[in-house]
């Protein structure tokens, strides 16, 4: 029993339960970007191949086909700020949407679509 309760231990902590998605899609200057989403214990790590920043996303909501993204940034040296939904498709055609909220002197909606790959 012993052994059981320590190879069961040994599978739960495995990294073999990580999800990474690689994304990508088409911004307003017809280029390609891709993002890589981490899961993390709190949410999901995000890195853009814009720049090395990484960012921190919510789950806002997640079931057997799809999870749910958030993540609102604010500038401490002004009154802007960016809001991000993020829906990723984790069956079927692994389709990605990613809606922006974007507060500077005038308020834009953006969203665009592409597809994820699991990589992990």
């Amino acid at each position: 029993m012993r052994i059981f309760t320590t190879i069961l231990v040994l599978l739960l902590s495995s990294p073999v339960f990580a999800e990474t998605y690689v994304c990508s899609w088409l911004n307003l200057n017809n280029a390609i970007i891709t993002a890589q989403f981490t899961r993390t214990a709190s949410g999901f790590q995000q890195r853009g191949n814009v720049s090395e920043h990484i960012s921190y996303s919510d789950i806002v909501y997640e079931d057997f086909k799809v999870i749910v993204l958030h993540r609102t940034t604010s500038l401490l040296d002004n009154d802007n700020f960016t809001t991000n939904i993020v829906q990723i498709e984790k069956t079927g055609q692994q389709r990605f949407t990613v809606a922006f909220l974007l507060t500077r002197n005038e308020v834009v909606n953006l969203t665009f679509e592409g597809t994820c790959t699991v990589v992990e």
